[in-house]
């Protein structure tokens, strides 16, 4: 089937601003994930039964890509492992249990551990010989942010930066299907938030990932980082809890959470780069920058700038290739190479993926102009 025209209903109720109405008369429009009547129960709604249909479909097309990971990956929690810790000083039965806890898999986190004398010494002098015991302290796995399957690797793409000094051993994911596996960290980079793992097993599918912005009044599909909060929603500009947003034809559009929107098309790039060499190769234009808030006085009495999204620059680098070009302190960038300029991350992400002349459109003095800058990559 194909699914971009299996979910027509679904787009003829966005068309027909149907589904606009559902969400803003509830507020959010909530859809559950799973549903215990079958798909061809009888009903006396056949309106919602073909949105409920169609729901479920974009569902299970799109679930088995997004993940739900736990980060960040401390350094610290390889070294604190009671195995690694204490290796030949265990009593061998408590070896044998921690090792069934362990390939139980990580359900559980080690929260901390003391270490305590099993009995009082008789003799205060030889308490180092009295034999101690290992209390830990256990709580249940807790994911904190979203991730999307890139490749038939296993690459996970996480819309949020882990310091690769802080990484080690391996981090713990939630599957689609409500299992727990485990993943290591390929790379990071600062610039855009962004971090990959690779993970080790587990019944996923690559994402289909969007290449357009999302417009205001787009209906989305919201995979939430609590899979209770899984919804339909218009898609206003923001979303007040980290999830993966989708579009109507299955494809994940970006990330939704602390750092605003990040779409996932423009962030593969990045991704790839990680997966190939452990670090980002990106071109140096040579600005400090500053996103232009949607309250900023200018939008008020600028026309031209009105609602765009707009990056001001506030320092050019002499001899770089920005002040080659002649861009200027002030000048307000509003797209690269096409893209869309309206954050620093996403920004970051479209100098990634640039080598040689780039087209950047600017805003100065109330007039749009475009400028061609020579990207080199450092």
């Amino acid at each position: 089937m194909n699914h971009r025209a299996s979910h027509t209903f679904l787009g003829q109720l966005a068309e027909a601003h149907c589904a606009a109405a559902f969400v803003l008369a509830a507020g959010l429009f909530f859809i559950p994930a799973f549903c215990r009547a079958g798909d061809n129960a009888p009903t006396s709604r056949p309106i919602l039964e073909e949105l409920n249909r169609e729901t479920r479909d974009l569902f299970r097309q799109t679930a088995p890509s997004i993940v739900r990971v736990q980060l960040p990956i401390a350094a610290e929690a390889e070294a604190d492992d009671p195995l690694n810790k204490w290796a030949g000083r265990l009593d061998p039965d408590v070896r044998r249990r921690l090792e069934a806890m362990q390939e139980r898999g990580p359900a559980e986190v080690l929260v901390r551990e003391d270490i305590v004398p099993s009995t009082l010494p008789s003799d205060p002098t030889q308490g180092d010989q009295v034999p101690h015991m290992i209390v830990m302290q256990l709580r249940p796995f807790v994911p904190n942010s979203m991730g999307v399957v890139i490749d038939d690797q296993r690459h996970i793409l996480v819309p949020q930066y882990v310091d690769p000094e802080r990484c080690s051993g391996a981090a713990t994911v939630l599957l689609p299907d409500g299992t727990l596996a485990t993943a290591t960290f390929v790379g990071s980079d600062d610039r855009t938030q962004l971090t990959v793992l690779k993970l080790q097993s587990g019944d996923v599918k690559p994402a289909t990932l969007g290449s357009d912005d999302l417009s205001p009044g787009t209906l989305l599909m919201v995979l939430s980082l609590n899979p209770a909060f899984n919804r339909l929603a218009v898609w206003q500009g923001w979303q007040p809890d980290a999830a993966a947003l989708v579009t109507l034809d299955g494809a994940v559009a970006g990330f939704a959470g602390a750092n605003g929107f990040m779409p996932a098309a423009q962030f593969r790039p990045v991704a790839e780069e990680l997966i190939d060499h452990g670090h980002v190769r990106r071109a140096y234009l040579g600005v400090g920058v500053r996103e232009v808030s949607l309250d900023d006085p200018q939008r008020q009495t600028d026309p031209a700038l009105g609602q765009t999204p707009a990056l001001r620059i506030v320092a050019v680098v002499s001899g770089s290739a920005a002040d080659k070009a002649g861009l200027r302190p002030g000048d307000l960038i509003l797209q690269l190479a096409g893209d869309s300029a309206g954050d620093v991350h996403t920004f970051a992400a479209s100098i990634a993926k640039r080598e040689g002349p780039t087209p950047i459109q600017i805003l100065r003095d109330g007039q749009r102009m475009s400028v061609t800058v020579q990207l080199e990559i450092e």
